[in-house]
């Protein structure tokens, strides 16, 4: 007696329980990518609160917690530079730093200020001895430098 794949019972069982593990399986792979899709996004969200939270305290995130970003813009000479600055250096050593990062040469009538937005740029020139640390703390700066030619005088 020659019975035929579909005609024996326990093999169309065991068919149905394999039919149901792959839907099980298919449903799991559907909710690990679920997941996977929604811890990526929880990731990146964490970097970029992580990276918010570095720009208010004004740290590049890479650095050592003493290591500031700053800014420079050489107006004259329409050049930038970005670097590393630790917190506690004076704002005449982080200005003679930006002068070798922008490669320009200072002029007697140069002078450091610091950008306001919306308003006019505050002058540095008193507050040289001033660490960064400082300087911010009494909000003369922020994180971004100018250096403009002295003007008026007669």
């Amino acid at each position: 007696m020659d019975k035929g794949k579909d005609d024996d019972p326990l093999i169309e069982a065991a068919l149905e329980h394999l039919d149901e593990a792959e839907r099980e399986r298919a449903k799991a792979r559907a909710l690990r990518a679920e997941a996977d899709a929604l811890d990526a996004k929880a990731d990146t969200e964490v970097l970029e609160a992580e990276r918010d939270l570095e720009k208010a305290k004004g740290h590049d995130g890479d650095e050592d917690d003493d290591d500031v970003k700053v800014r420079f813009r050489h107006l004259a000479e329409h050049e930038k530079a970005k670097f590393s600055v630790d917190e506690d250096m004076t704002l005449q050593a982080i200005w003679d730093q930006a002068y070798d990062e922008l490669e320009i040469e200072r002029d007697e009538r140069d002078v450091l200020q610091a950008p306001v937005e919306g308003g006019n740029p505050v002058s540095l020139m008193e507050h040289l001895a001033l660490t960064l640390k400082q300087a911010r703390h009494r909000d003369l700066c922020k994180r971004d430098f100018e250096i403009a030619a002295r003007t008026g005088g007669a």
